[in-house]
């Protein structure tokens, strides 16, 4: 907890001062005293989030430096993740895709395709977030899931306009501990905190409601390695995504490497 807490807390000093002070409101339910029963509807709104393409504004901020740049997202539950970043001109600069086992990266300068296994360290080699890929694409969908089912602390949260909710899982030096927020009125996730083991903290911002899912527009990350922004445009939730789409493919002629997680970056 004291090595997370200098960055946890500035998170949330950052948190804080975004968030326009309003009266806070429960929804036609009233406040619910019960935590199974937002743990119920933070379940049947995952139920209907399966996959998920948008056009995309990415922008990151870590040790190799900062950028900004468009693109597009493709993900499928529980780990298929592509997702393309473009150069000035609009050409597809890098590309990561995984099928949740093999993740490959290609970088269009240099012509080098990477390919390893699918591990929160070498998912930090495109952004500087550490974090496991399942959890890397509920995110996408702003639907973190429970680390476990038992709900181990509870409270109203009236800074946040939050119910929040606290999960542990892990021992010793993997312990993780959660925390999940959902606004008091609509009951849809508005941010998560992990800290411990690969720590960071997600905000989820600026819903549609068109679909009825209010899915999120912004996706703020912030980590120990670097804060990453992803803005989304016009996403598609459930649309028909083609298995090939998260297979790591090398183009013609491009250099191979081996990513080794504790190995040098190509």
């Amino acid at each position: 907890m004291r090595r997370n807490a200098p960055w946890i807390l500035a998170a949330a000093a950052l948190w804080l001062a975004a968030c326009p002070r309003r009266p806070l409101s429960f929804g036609p339910q009233g406040e619910i005293k019960d935590p199974s029963e937002l743990l119920q509807a933070l379940a049947s709104r995952s139920a209907k989030l399966h996959r998920l393409r948008s056009a995309v504004s990415f922008s990151a901020n870590g040790p190799r430096g900062r950028g900004s740049t468009s693109g597009l997202v493709a993900a499928e539950r529980p780990a298929h993740l592509r997702l393309e970043l473009d150069d000035f001109f609009g050409n597809p600069a890098a590309v990561v895709t995984t099928d949740g086992t093999t993740l490959g990266l290609y970088r269009a300068s240099d012509n080098l395709f990477a390919t390893g296994a699918a591990t929160a360290k070498n998912v930090a080699r495109l952004v500087p977030i550490e974090i496991p890929l399942v959890e890397a694409v509920d995110l996408l969908f702003g639907d973190p899931r429970p680390l476990s089912a038992e709900v181990r602390g509870f409270f109203v949260d009236r800074d946040r306009y939050s119910y929040a909710l606290f999960f542990t899982a892990g021992t010793g030096d993997g312990e993780r501990r959660q925390r999940i927020d959902l606004d008091t009125e609509t009951l849809v996730p508005v941010g998560e905190a992990i800290e411990g083991a690969e720590p960071f903290e997600a905000r989820f911002l600026d819903f549609e409601a068109d679909s009825g899912l209010r899915l999120l527009r912004r996706l703020e990350l912030l980590s120990p390695g670097g804060r990453v922004t992803l803005k989304f445009k016009s996403p598609e939730i459930n649309p028909a995504l083609t298995p090939d789409l998260f297979v790591p493919q090398s183009p013609p002629g491009a250099k191979q490497w081996t990513l080794q997680e504790d190995g040098a970056s190509p």
